[in-house]
């Protein structure tokens, strides 16, 4: 995605990916891009994260409905939710 990006955070995901949460501005309007990137390809560590395929983009109007679904996910599987102070920052 072109346009100005702003890393909001990174969730490890094993010692081949992670989840990062960008904030994007593409073509004037700000969406939300949650993206697998790959930490290494083919057993060979990568100089930087690369951008996978997976991932979703939502307007950030949409994020409450997206939260309130992971809120139910969490409930049936028994996770603990905390939206600390790091969920704030």
């Amino acid at each position: 995605m072109s346009g100005t990006e702003t890393l909001v955070g990174v969730i490890p995901e094993s010692r081949r990916e992670e989840i990062q949460v960008h904030l994007d501005t593409w073509r004037g309007h700000r969406l939300c891009n949650v993206r697998v990137f790959l930490l290494e390809f083919d057993g060979v560590e990568l100089d930087e994260p690369r951008a996978t395929k997976k991932g979703v983009v939502l307007k950030p109007d949409k994020l409450p409905e997206l939260i309130r679904a992971l809120a139910k996910v969490c409930e049936l599987e028994g996770v603990a939710l905390d939206l600390g102070s790091e969920a704030a920052a």
